[in-house]
């Protein structure tokens, strides 16, 4: 590497198919509101080949590149991010309950100096300190209100008393290694049907990977119900070693058939709990920015909101039910709630603004540590450096979408473009 450059490197992945907003939103954070100038590098469009030849005063992962395994880090990155000597190495990460191993490995491999995690501080020490050697560990949370967040609620607000639908969800159905507390997610909606069957309220509740909603009819949707089922975000279990996937997947093959309970009695029992990975899920300040009152089982939410004046609690047992139903039809109630949830959304305190501050203040202690070289490349040059290759990965990543893709007129296209072939 020959030339130093001022600013942040942020690696992220993100496939051109449709994905939660939630990771751009991140994402584009750091750009938006940071003091230093930012550099967003997508590995999904492969190594920009200028990048070997710069080195950044700090280089952020995003956690977008560690929800599956093999990460989407390739080798070239991580040899870069290796070699970066001078460079603040900050990750960020999410889904930390799996494939702990491997990203205790890459951590000290790739000597991260900073972790922004999910955990709760008491958890620190028995998950990162005791594995890696990393300096330090912050806590934050999954996601943040943006000002897209704030445009979308007003474009797609709906009056409370017009909205077609009174509950509604939207959740995938968890693997049992995952613990109990992942069951919460399609618990509560199967719980809330059962309990809401002789009621006359107007359902959109579904667990089913082929009834999620993404984009912007997410948004709609959330506008257009007057409530929302909802959990904390996360596990119940950490699995070190990814023994008890193991263990779990061998039990479900001998039985398919094979019931949450059971398995939990048969083998989850003794690790269930060991860690309590759980914590305010983004969807509930989108509940909050749209006007659709949370109905959300008792948990911690990391402490920004609380039952009754943010939410409308339900207990796991739904013994009590017909207090909620009640309360679905109390004006005042849902009238605490909305203003409140309005002034949370609007509040300095969960916005990406005051969480990239504290980010900044973290780099700046970190920065007066490190010895950069003082000669610096300026914008323009690193602009064109990452740029080398990446138009024509871009175009390659494009055109391998369109190919795998089923979308209206695709074989009319394909027999036109055959015959201007012959």
């Amino acid at each position: 590497m020959n030339s130093s450059v001022n600013g942040i490197l942020l690696i992220y992945h993100h496939h051109l198919s449709a994905n939660a907003p939630t990771i751009m939103e991140h994402v584009e954070s750091f750009g938006r509101y940071s003091q230093f100038k930012v550099w967003n590098v997508n590995t999904e469009f492969g190594f920009p080949y200028g990048l070997k030849n710069l080195e950044f005063s700090s280089i952020v992962l995003h956690y977008s590149l560690f929800g599956s395994y093999p990460f989407s880090l390739p080798e070239k990155f991580c040899q870069y991010v290796e070699s970066s000597k001078l460079s603040v190495k900050i990750a960020f990460f999410q889904d930390e309950y799996q494939y702990c191993k491997q990203r205790f490995d890459l951590i000290n491999r790739l000597s991260i100096d900073l972790i922004y995690t999910l955990l709760e501080p008491q958890y620190f020490d028995e998950v990162y300190y005791r594995h890696t050697n990393v300096k330090r560990v912050l806590p934050t949370l999954a996601g943040y209100v943006s000002n897209s967040l704030i445009d979308k609620a007003t474009r797609f607000f709906r009056p409370f008393e017009e909205r077609e639908v009174d509950v509604g969800y939207r959740a995938r159905r968890l693997p049992f290694y995952m613990g109990r507390g992942a069951q919460e997610k399609t618990d509560i909606a199967s719980g809330f049907v059962k309990h809401c069957v002789n009621h006359l309220l107007r359902l959109d509740i579904k667990t089913d990977e082929s009834n999620r909603i993404y984009g912007e009819d997410w948004y709609y949707f959330v506008g257009n119900c007057k409530f929302m089922l909802g959990t904390e975000a996360g596990v119940s279990l950490f699995d070190f070693d990814g023994q008890i996937k193991q263990e779990c997947n061998e039990l479900t093959r001998m039985d398919p058939d094979i019931c949450f309970n059971e398995l939990e009695k048969r083998l989850l029992s003794k690790i269930d709990g060991n860690i309590n990975y759980r914590m305010i899920s983004p969807r509930i300040f989108e509940a909050a920015a749209l006007g659709a009152v949370p109905l959300l089982f008792s948990g911690h939410y990391n402490g920004l909101i609380s039952a009754g004046s943010n939410y409308i609690e339900i207990d796991r047992n739904f013994s009590n039910i017909e207090c909620v139903l009640n309360q679905l039809k109390d004006n005042s109630v849902i009238k605490t709630i909305l203003q409140n949830n309005k002034s949370l959304v609007e509040s300095y305190e969960v916005s990406y603004e005051n969480f990239i501050s504290s980010f900044d203040e973290e780099i700046l202690e970190y920065l007066s540590l490190h010895r950069l070289q003082k000669r610096y490349v300026n914008e323009g040059e690193v602009d064109k450096l990452l740029m080398k290759g990446q138009l024509f990965r871009k175009l390659v990543a494009l055109l391998t979408y369109i190919r795998k893709t089923r979308f209206p007129g695709k074989n009319l296209m394909k027999s036109i473009l055959r015959k201007k072939a012959l």
